[in-house]
């Protein structure tokens, strides 16, 4: 953070006294009355009115709270460690037998990770197989998304077998079946939150934080980015990429997760 610069001190004029003046007659000194004191509320400025302030102005965890969570200790399994896990819960997720490049166990969602309806692409396509890792993820995700009502989730996208980074040459998560690219939320009340239309925020700002604010404060776009900021403080997801992060991020949420990541974020 940068230190704000001082304004410096600043002193008032000694007031001049003037000698005490002999009197010359006994007569008492006639006194002026006093000025009436300035009602307070008349001559100090009005206080602007305090911002409301919702969940996703909290302050995030440190980097050392959340390399606790979820993604860490996920993002470091063996295939087999991961199957094995996942063999262990109630998996609404079938083996893919296609060919999927750099993924190591790859999977397709079948049916509704307990309450959440994940909507994908269809299996004509290989943009709905994710890696067994990464479905572990959305099981635990499920836990927050029930908490915000949340009951479908539409994905745009798991796997991009020749996704890299912008402006670099090493793979995406996405071309390891790691990333998630969420377009929408879907409430029990039948509200959508959709990324596009109700996110409201402004680039290059934080999403997340005593800094975060919207554009266009209505029920959806509180409820969107304080979702979105609970995620992020789970711990589920290594990177989180919002619209104020660039414009090829104004439609969706990119979430990843990592082997080896020394960092989380949420931009």
């Amino acid at each position: 953070a940068m230190a704000g610069a001082s304004d410096g001190p600043g002193f008032a004029a000694e007031p001049v006294i003037d000698p005490p003046i002999e009197l010359k007659s006994a007569a008492p000194t006639p006194r002026l009355p006093s000025p009436e004191p300035a009602e307070v509320s008349e001559v100090a400025e009005a206080s602007p009115p305090e911002p409301t302030r919702h969940p996703f102005h909290e302050p995030l965890p440190s980097v050392a709270q959340l390399a606790k969570g979820p993604a860490n200790e996920v993002a470091q399994l063996s295939s087999a460690a991961c199957r094995k896990r996942l063999a262990e819960i109630e998996s609404s997720v079938e083996r893919f037998r296609g060919a999927a490049p750099n993924v190591g166990w790859p999977l397709r969602i079948v049916a509704p990770l307990g309450e959440v309806r994940f909507t994908v692409p269809p299996a004509s396509t290989p943009f709905g197989v994710l890696d067994c890792r990464l479905a572990l993820i959305l099981h635990e995700l499920t836990e927050v998304l029930v908490e915000h009502d949340v009951v479908r989730v539409r994905i745009d996208n798991f796997y991009r077998p020749k996704a890299r980074l912008p402006r670099r040459r090493s793979y995406s998560q996405h071309a390891h079946g790691l990333a998630a690219d969420v377009m929408e939320f879907e409430l029990r009340d039948g509200q959508r939150l959709n990324v596009e239309d109700d996110w409201h925020g402004e680039r290059g700002t934080p999403p997340c934080g005593p800094e975060a604010r919207l554009l266009e404060e209505n029920e959806r776009s509180v409820r969107l980015r304080n979702l979105v900021c609970a995620i992020a403080a789970r711990g589920l997801f290594h990177h989180i990429l919002t619209p104020n992060y660039d414009a090829a991020h104004r439609d969706h949420l990119h979430m990843d997760i990592k082997r080896d990541a020394k960092w989380f974020g949420v931009r």
